[in-house]
């Protein structure tokens, strides 16, 4: 990991990434901190896509952040991106659900795209500010008011019985053989009801926070 992030903060030319010089080691820093503290991210680069468009590489830690809930510790998946001005202004928070999990409407923290708001992006402070309590901060705040829940997959279709069904031989897998469902993903897909699941005819007050300085399209 440290060997990665001294190698894509090393690169000049067309492939560096933009980030000011006398920032990198401090950026190289903060994510061998948080990757420390909590080894479920883990730092890559990818394409962050502005409103605009426009496209930049940048630094991210991608993975999962633990969220206590009723005595149970969830993983809730997350993406953080160092943006261009890291670390004078704060990351861009996205939180990333699964194909099985959906994001809680009128969530006063995240919003429908899975852009996080909260205090502490806000009030980011360099350089006073860490990813490390970055991610305590969302752990604390998700706690509170989960940002997902799991969604019941739909009631299998029956299909309609033929008239004059044809048997078909019963075929008994090979001990060698494992099946295989061609189900690809950035994160393990968790069992079910693995989130806590949506309270039944509640929603969430709306208490808007004040929106962080990302300025984010797509990601």
């Amino acid at each position: 990991m440290q060997q990665f992030l001294s190698s894509v903060l090393s690169q000049r030319g067309p492939s560096a990434l933009p980030y000011a010089e006398d920032t990198k080691w401090l950026i190289h820093q903060h994510l061998v901190t948080l990757i420390d503290a909590y080894p479920s991210l883990t730092p890559q680069t990818a394409a962050f896509t502005y409103k605009d468009g426009h496209t930049v590489n940048l630094l991210q830690a991608d993975g999962t952040v633990p969220m206590p809930f009723q005595g149970v510790t969830y993983n809730i998946p997350v993406v953080i991106w160092l943006m261009e001005t890291y670390p004078r202004h704060p990351p861009c928070v996205y939180v990333n659900p699964t194909r099985d999990m959906a994001i809680k409407r009128s969530h006063p923290h995240v919003n429908p795209s899975g852009l996080v708001a909260i205090s502490y992006l806000h009030n980011w402070l360099h350089p006073s500010s860490s990813l490390v309590e970055l991610v305590r901060e969302l752990s604390l705040v998700f706690s509170r008011d989960p940002p997902l829940y799991s969604q019941r997959p739909p009631p299998p279709t029956t299909p309609n019985p033929s008239p004059n069904p044809t048997p078909s031989p019963s075929i008994s897998p090979s001990p060698s053989m494992s099946p295989n469902f061609g189900i690809t993903s950035s994160y393990s897909i968790p069992p079910p009801r693995s989130y806590p699941p949506l309270p039944t005819g509640r929603l969430s007050v709306s208490i808007r926070t004040t929106p962080t300085k990302c300025t984010s399209g797509m990601r």
